[in-house]
C-alpha cells in the first residue's frame, strides 16, 4: 500500500470513518483502508519515498505518471505538484489569487466559514474551510472544540479574514503534530472553550459577534476515552523511517495521530509521517514490549 493521504470520512449518521488513502497494485483509483477501533496494526514501513500524485481539474486524484522518487521533505514531484489543482491554495493569504481560472471561478462561487479550533486547555487555532466540510475539516486536525466565528463567499475574503485574525497575539493559524501529541491527555471544559472563543471574538473588531456560531465537542469522534497515560513517541524526524514497525491494537485516532497499545504502553503515531512511503502488512513482526510504570505498582 502506497500512502498517499491521512482521510476522515463522514457517515450520514454524523460520524466518522477514519484511516489512510492508498495506491494498491497499478490500480487507477485511490483505496480507503479503514482502520476501526480495536484492530490489531502489524505494519512494516518501506521506502523509497514516492511521489502521491496530484489532484486532476475535477479534484481527483490521479496517479503520478513517472512514480517519481521524492525528498524527505516532499509529497509530490515538481510535475505533480505544478498540475495540481489545490497546491497553490495552500499558501493564500487572501491578496492575490494564482490559481487557474476554473479552480478561481469554483472558490469564488463557494461558501466558506472562518472557525476557531480549540486543542488541549489552552491552544486556539484560527482556520478557513468550505462551509459544506467545515465538520470533517475540524475532525481531520483533530480539534477538540470548533465554532464557525464567520463567514464569507469566496475563499478569497475568507483567507483574507482568517490572515487579519492570525496577526492576533492570543491565537495560531496552525498547530504542530508534535504540540498536538503532547496534548493527548488534557482537555479544556466545555465552558472553558466557550470562554475562550467567545473572549477572542468580542476582542477584535473584524468580527462581529451576532456571526458566531455554537462551540461544538469533537472529543466523541476520536476514541480515546480510554487514553490513561503520555503515549510514547513512534518516530522522530532524525530518525530513519525505512524499516520501521508499527504495531500495537488501536486505541484511537485524532487527526493524524493515531494510538496504539501494546500490554500497558501506549503509542502514538503521527500517520502524515508515511506519506509517500510503502506500507508492508504482510511481513512477520517481532513484538518487543517495554513495562510501563503502572506495572510496578
Amino acid at each position: 500500500m502506497h500512502v498517499v493521504g491521512v482521510t476522515w470520512k463522514p457517515t450520514r449518521d454524523g460520524q466518522f470513518r477514519s484511516g489512510l488513502t492508498v495506491w494498491n497494485n497499478e490500480s487507477e483509483k485511490p483505496d480507503f483502508v479503514e482502520i476501526p477501533l480495536g484492530k490489531r496494526v502489524s505494519w512494516t514501513v518501506l521506502g523509497p519515498k514516492q511521489c502521491i500524485g496530484f489532484n486532476n481539474d475535477m479534484g481527483r486524484l490521479e496517479r503520478c505518471p513517472e512514480r517519481s522518487t521524492v525528498s524527505k521533505s516532499a509529497t509530490r514531484c515538481g510535475p505533480c505538484s505544478a498540475m495540481d489543482m489545490y497546491d497553490i491554495c495552500v499558501w493564500c493569504n487572501g491578496s492575490t489569487c494564482n490559481a487557474g481560472e476554473e479552480r478561481r471561478g469554483s472558490c469564488l462561487s463557494t461558501d466558506y466559514v472562518i472557525y476557531l479550533a480549540v486543542f488541549g486547555e489552552n491552544s486556539l487555532k484560527v482556520g478557513v474551510s468550505s462551509k459544506r466540510r467545515v465538520m470533517t475539516r475540524w475532525v481531520e486536525q483533530g480539534a477538540d472544540y470548533a465554532a464557525i466565528i464567520a463567514e464569507t463567499k469566496g475563499g478569497l475574503a475568507g483567507r483574507r479574514l482568517e490572515s487579519s485574525l492570525g496577526q492576533s497575539s492570543n491565537v495560531t493559524k496552525s498547530m504542530r503534530a508534535s504540540s498536538k501529541a503532547l496534548q493527548l491527555l488534557t482537555r479544556a471544559s466545555v465552558d472553558d472553550a466557550q470562554e475562550k472563543v467567545s473572549s477572542f471574538v468580542s476582542s477584535t473588531r473584524l468580527l462581529d459577534e451576532s456571526g458566531m456560531g455554537p462551540v461544538h465537542d469533537l472529543s466523541g469522534h476520536y476514541g480515546l476515552d480510554t487514553l490513561d497515560s503520555e503515549p510514547q513517541q513512534w518516530y522522530r524526524r532524525s530518525d530513519p523511517i525505512d524499516g520501521r514497525k508499527i504495531l500495537g491494537d488501536v486505541v484511537g485516532m485524532k487527526g493524524s495521530l493515531l494510538v496504539t497499545k501494546i500490554d500497558s504502553v501506549f503509542t502514538v503515531h503521527n500517520l502524515k509521517q508515511l506519506l509517500g512511503f510503502t506500507i508492508d502488512s504482510t511481513q512477520p513482526v517481532e513484538v518487543v514490549t517495554q513495562s510501563g510504570l503502572e506495572d510496578f505498582f
